[in-house]
């Protein structure tokens, strides 16, 4: 009989995974048609180094002036509010599309970040977000004798 190693957090982190994902697909798919809705998905890759994580998000369309990011323990949220003030209030619009947008992306970090060093730049449509590790989050290589 093969024994199963047993993670004490293991269902708690796969209860959280999956509401993660349940969130993230309120925001990424049009519900009327099931699929991916272009104004709220966002791609996004998350990268770790010994100091710090790294946060690259697909924004396309989107300006710096319009991304705002919040930090709380180990969450990122990115939140896109583009407000649409160049519509000409003298014509008479047939079909007004092109509206207020607004977006947020939740994400968990692989650990605590320094709120206070975090760095963000936004070229090309692409957000990179540089979160400094946390003193008690830091990477500690050992040597195993």
């Amino acid at each position: 009989m093969q024994l199963a190693s047993w993670e004490p957090n293991g269902e708690r982190r796969l209860v959280r995974n999956e509401m993660d994902r349940l969130v993230e697909d309120i925001y990424t798919k049009n519900f009327l048609h099931g699929t991916p809705n272009e104004e709220c998905s966002s791609f996004v890759d998350i990268s770790e180094t010994d100091m710090s994580v790294v946060v690259q998000a697909e924004l396309q369309g989107w300006k710096a002036k319009d991304l705002h990011l919040r930090i709380k323990g180990d969450t990122l949220t990115i939140i896109g509010v583009k407000d649409r003030e160049d519509k000409e209030r003298n014509l008479q619009y047939q079909r007004f599309e092109r509206c207020n947008e607004i977006f947020q992306r939740v994400l968990n970090l692989p650990c605590g970040v320094k709120a206070d060093k975090v760095k963000a730049n936004f070229s090309n449509g692409v957000l990179k977000i540089n979160l400094p590790r946390a003193e008690e989050a830091s990477c500690v290589r050992l040597v195993v004798a």
